[in-house]
C-alpha cells in the first residue's frame, strides 16, 4: 500500500459519519474490521447512505466537542487519509475503541483530514472492503498533498499501551488455534477418528501428566488464549 498520503491508491468507507469524523480527528485510533488491513496510507470516505443516531452523536460530542455534527459531514465523499500501522486481534486487546463484534483492530497511527473538513470532500463511489480510488485517485492525492503542506498531518499516540504492536501475535494466534483444534477444544467441531488412526494411536506410548498441572500456551496482557497440558518430568 501507499507509503505516503500523496501516493494513496485505495480507500475504505465508513457507514457512520460521526465515527468517520472521530477517526480523522485522531480521536478513534482503531478501524474495526473482520480482516487485517495491510499497513500503509488509505483514503477515508463516508458512504452515501451513512447514518449516526442522535443519541450516539450527542454522547460523543459531549465528550469530544471538537467533533462536527454528522449533518455537516458530506456523504459519498473522501474526507482525508489515514495510515494503518499494524493490526491486532480484538480478542487480545482491551482498549476504548476496540469492538469485540469484529475480529481485527486495525490501528490508525496517523491521520490527515483534508482542508475544509468536515465539508468539501472529494466525491467518490465507495465499495465494500478496501477499494481502488480509480478516477478520483489524482484529486485525492492532490488534496492530501495540500493538507500535508498546510500542517494538518497528525500522529496518534499508539506506540505504547494496549494498542502497541505485538510481535508475531498473528503467528501465535494461528498456532494456538491449531493446537486447540488438535486437542478437541474447538467448540462446535467434532473430530472423527478413522480406524487406521485409532490403531496407530493405540500403539503410541501415552504421555503422563501430573494431576491438575497445565501450562499457559499464550498469554497476551491479561488474556489467556489457550492452555496446553505439560507432560510429567
Amino acid at each position: 500500500m501507499a507509503s505516503s498520503p500523496s501516493e494513496v491508491t485505495h480507500a475504505f468507507a465508513l457507514n457512520n459519519p460521526i465515527l468517520a469524523a472521530a477517526i480523522l480527528k485522531g480521536i478513534q485510533n482503531v478501524e474495526n474490521r473482520n480482516f487485517r488491513i495491510q499497513p500503509g496510507w488509505y483514503a477515508v470516505s463516508v458512504t452515501a447512505g451513512a447514518y449516526s443516531s442522535v443519541e450516539e452523536e450527542v454522547t460523543l460530542r459531549e465528550e469530544f466537542p471538537e467533533l462536527p455534527s454528522y449533518i455537516e459531514l458530506g456523504r459519498g465523499e473522501v474526507h482525508g487519509c489515514v495510515r494503518i500501522g499494524h493490526s491486532l486481534p480484538t480478542s487480545v486487546v482491551n482498549a476504548r475503541w476496540v469492538d469485540a463484534r469484529y475480529k481485527v483492530a486495525n490501528v490508525v497511527t496517523h491521520v490527515l483530514p483534508f482542508a475544509g473538513f468536515p465539508s468539501n470532500g472529494v466525491p467518490a463511489r465507495a465499495n465494500f472492503g478496501i477499494w481502488p480510488l480509480n478516477c478520483t485517485e489524482q484529486t485525492v492525492r492532490e488534496r492530501a498533498k495540500s493538507a500535508e503542506l498546510a500542517g494538518l498531518l497528525r500522529k496518534n499516540d499508539v506506540e505504547v499501551g494496549a494498542l502497541q504492536e505485538l510481535e508475531n501475535i498473528w503467528d501465535q494466534i494461528s498456532v494456538a488455534g491449531k493446537l486447540l483444534e488438535d486437542g478437541k477444544a474447538v467448540k462446535g467441531k467434532k473430530r472423527v477418528k478413522t480406524k487406521e488412526k485409532a490403531t496407530k494411536d493405540a500403539k503410541k506410548p501415552k504421555a503422563e501428566f501430573k494431576e491438575g498441572e497445565k501450562t499457559p500456551l499464550i498469554l497476551t496482557g491479561s488474556q489467556l488464549v489457550g492452555w496446553v497440558r505439560r507432560p510429567a518430568e
